[in-house]
C-alpha cells in the first residue's frame, strides 16, 4: 500500500498544471517544527540531530509542499544512517535564497549514482538493503520544480551525504 500511495502521489503531482497556492512562510518556524516531528524516528534509532536554524528566514512558498519534501529528506537521513550517529538540519539565507540542507553520514553516493538519485525507482546497490521503493526522491524533485525551487545532493566520505534545497528568499 505505501509503494501504491507514493505512485500516487508522484501521479497526481506530474498532472498538477495549476499553480500552487503561496503565502508568506516562516521558514525558520516551519524547519524548526519539521525536526521536532523528526526527533521521535530518529530517537528509535539512537540518532541525534543537529541543528543550526537561522531566524526570520521566509520565503513566498506553499508550506505543505516544503513540508512534504522535508519529511522525504529526513525520513531518508534517518534510514540511510547508522545507529548511534546524527544528521545536521541547517537553515542559512543570504541575499536572494533561503538554503536548506539534511546532512547525514551513512553510505557515500558514488559519482556515478549521484546524477540519478532523483530518478523514479532509482536505488544504489546499497540502498537496497534497506526498505523503500525509490520514489522519495523523485517525489521530492518533482515537489521542488513544482515551487520552482532546486534540489541536490552532494556525498563524500569526510563530509557526509547533503541534501540541498535552494528557495528563492524574501529580502530582509
Amino acid at each position: 500500500s505505501d509503494l501504491v500511495n507514493k505512485m500516487l502521489e508522484l501521479a497526481k503531482s506530474e498532472n498538477m498544471k495549476q499553480e500552487l497556492p503561496v503565502c508568506d512562510v516562516d521558514l525558520s518556524e516551519l524547519v524548526q517544527s519539521a525536526i521536532l516531528q523528526l526527533e521521535v524516528m530518529a530517537f528509535e534509532k539512537s540518532i541525534s540531530i543537529e541543528s543550526e536554524i537561522a531566524s526570520d528566514v521566509t520565503a513566498s512558498i506553499n508550506a505543505e509542499t516544503l513540508s512534504q519534501v522535508l519529511e522525504i529528506l529526513f525520513d531518508n537521513a534517518i534510514k540511510y544512517s547508522p545507529e548511534n550517529n546524527k544528521i545536521v538540519v541547517k537553515l542559512s539565507q543570504n541575499a536572494q535564497n533561503a538554503r536548506i540542507s539534511v546532512t547525514n553520514w551513512g553510505e557515500v553516493i558514488s559519482k556515478e549514482d549521484a546524477p540519478h538519485i532523483f530518478e523514479r525507482f532509482y536505488r544504489t546497490d546499497k540502498a537496497r538493503e534497506v526498505g523503500g521503493h525509490g520514489l522519495g526522491l523523485s517525489i521530492a524533485r518533482r515537489l521542488c520544480d513544482m515551487m520552482d525551487c532546486k534540489i541536490s545532493v552532494e556525498s563524500d566520505e569526510e563530509n557526509g551525504t547533503t541534501f540541498t534545497v535552494l528557495i528563492k528568499a524574501n529580502k530582509k
